[in-house]
């Protein structure tokens, strides 16, 4: 009889701890059980992806998966057969630009996530070639904006080059000494029948007249001016 207890004591013991494990709640999803406590390794950097599967150092556990933190502005590159992770600013990264191992070439910057030619002060990039807008012709005064023929770029402004002894004038080369339009100075014209000589306007006389005083008089048919200048006929001993 002894022993018929014993054997009914156990089983009693033994469909009490039935119905206390029964009573335990299973761990919900995202949750895992892990060593009697519910764990999120989804997130949990000591159980992440699984139970006891603790990230290095430095990483955190997103998505399941050890991971790196980067700070606003940055990407996550690098892993597997890239190497470690790492952070970096994909738009002025020169190893990393505009996207993660895309290396910029010797004498370029990473600029807006695009690799572009680093310049000197006083130069800008024109289709990867560092120009002076100020003077180059080809870019005057904007990339792409060429002088024409014969002109040059002077501060960042297209405009003609003259030959020496030749003065631009609104955008033609005169000479000063001679033009009529443009005697002595630019817009400088001489008046009808004058011409320029040594950039000054005189009077010109057809053949067999001559230049008294700005009056082209025949001193052989006018008399009446010899007598009242007789130095033009000592000037003109053949009239």
């Amino acid at each position: 009889m002894k022993k018929i207890g014993r054997v009914l004591a156990v089983a009693v013991l033994a469909l009490a701890a039935t119905a206390c494990d029964d009573d335990v709640a299973p761990c919900s999803a995202p949750f895992s059980d892990c060593n009697g406590s519910c764990i999120n390794t989804s997130s949990n950097s000591s159980h992440c992806g699984g139970c006891d599967k603790a990230c290095d150092p430095g990483l955190i556990c997103a998505k399941g998966a050890c991971t790196i933190s980067c700070p606003a502005k940055q990407s996550k590159c690098g892993g597997g057969d890239a190497g470690a992770l790492f952070c970096a600013n994909l738009q002025a990264d020169n190893k990393n630009c505009g996207a993660c191992g895309t290396a910029c070439e010797a004498g370029k910057v990473c600029s807006s996530g695009k690799c572009a030619v680093s310049c000197q002060k006083g130069l800008s990039d024109c289709s990867g070639k560092c120009v002076s807008l100020q003077t180059d012709a080809a870019n005057c005064g904007k990339c792409g904006n060429a002088c024409g023929a014969g002109q040059v770029c002077k501060a960042g402004k297209c405009a003609l080059t003259c030959q020496k002894g030749l003065t631009n004038c609104s955008g033609t080369c005169v000479n000063l000494s001679n033009d009529i339009l443009n005697c002595g100075a630019c817009k400088g014209a001489c008046a009808v029948g004058q011409v320029c000589t040594s950039g000054t306007c005189a009077l010109t006389c057809q053949a067999s007249l001559t230049n008294c005083s700005g009056t082209c008089v025949n001193l052989r048919n006018n008399p009446g001016h010899l007598r009242n200048n007789p130095g033009h006929l000592r000037n003109n001993p053949h009239t």
